[in-house]
């Protein structure tokens, strides 16, 4: 199985700019799909045939931020989303990957003051625990 995640975008100091992905993601990855799984995150993918692309959280949609990281971040985010429809590959969006999601299909957003932690929960009986 061929995963693409797309990684939220850091600037952490002048002009510097950082990709991420959180490690438990790819642990969660690995727990679900077991270690036959190739992952990409690198930023200037290949259009590979990908079985999957999770758009994971970090960064701020269009509407709401005009930073340099989250233009950089919409900017990748819409290239992989473009290739994923006309390739007709299923997304996963978390957090971010969701609500641009629902950007892009012009759903209504509700800005809220406090978002509280995720909870996971896996139907398998392994127990694994991932955080929040």
């Amino acid at each position: 199985m061929k995963i693409l995640i797309s990684p939220s975008i850091r600037e952490f100091y002048k002009n510097q700019i950082e990709y991420n992905i959180d490690i438990k993601l790819i642990d969660f990855l690995n727990f679900t799909f077991g270690n036959k799984i190739e992952i990409n995150f690198n930023p200037n993918f290949k259009k590979k045939n990908y079985n999957l692309i999770i758009l994971c959280g970090g960064n701020d949609i269009p509407p709401y931020s005009k930073s340099k990281s989250d233009i950089i971040r919409n900017v990748l985010t819409n290239k992989i989303y473009n290739h994923a429809m006309k390739n007709k590959i299923p997304i996963f969006g978390i957090c971010y990957g969701a609500q641009y999601i629902g950007f892009k299909n012009d759903f209504v957003f509700k800005k809220k003051k406090m978002v509280k932690n995720h909870t996971v929960y896996l139907k398998k009986k392994k127990k694994k625990n991932f955080g929040n």
